[in-house]
């Protein structure tokens, strides 16, 4: 399968997609293409309840919009900082790429975990952090989780990174 357009080529990637035209696979190109960052702590997985914007009332990952001139490694060590109080050594593990509302832009969402990490997760104004292990994730879409076909989870859980 091929790299959707704008992805670097990434041949050790394993490759999904859940959008089909005609029976085959496709990646669209995207003219405007949203680049956010997702960061999860590992073993068990530090989630925050979204106190407001989008998700609120949902559990996520730690992340949000990449700022002009940061990378994304930086944005994600900062939004972590921001939105859980902790500092940890992040390693990219893989990038879900969706098309967004009415398909005018796509959303590119750099995931990282990290292993260990400093500080101590403290609620913020947007986020209230929670410890969940993997087994307790749940699967039901009605759930408070944002990912209910758990592709961030199955992400963090290989070995080898993975475009969605």
């Amino acid at each position: 399968m091929d790299i959707p357009p704008g992805l670097p080529n990434c041949p050790s990637y394993n490759i999904t997609t859940h959008g089909k035209v005609d029976g085959y696979e496709t990646w669209r190109e995207f003219s405007v293409v949203k680049r956010y960052t997702n960061a999860f702590v590992w073993d068990e997985v530090l989630l925050g309840m979204k106190k407001r914007g989008f998700g609120k009332g949902m559990y996520n990952g730690f992340g949000g919009k990449v700022d002009p001139g940061e990378t994304v490694l930086q944005a994600g060590v900062r939004e972590l900082q921001e939105e859980a109080g902790i500092d940890a050594p992040l390693e990219p593990c893989g990038v879900l790429f969706f098309v967004g509302e009415g398909g005018a832009f796509a959303h590119h969402i750099t995931v990282f975990k990290a292993t260990t990490y400093t500080g101590v997760e403290q609620e913020t104004d947007e986020m209230r952090p929670e410890w969940f292990a993997f087994p307790n994730l749940s699967p039901h879409p009605d759930s408070a989780h944002l990912d209910p076909d758990h592709s961030r989870a199955t992400t963090l859980k290989s070995s080898t990174p993975t475009i969605q």
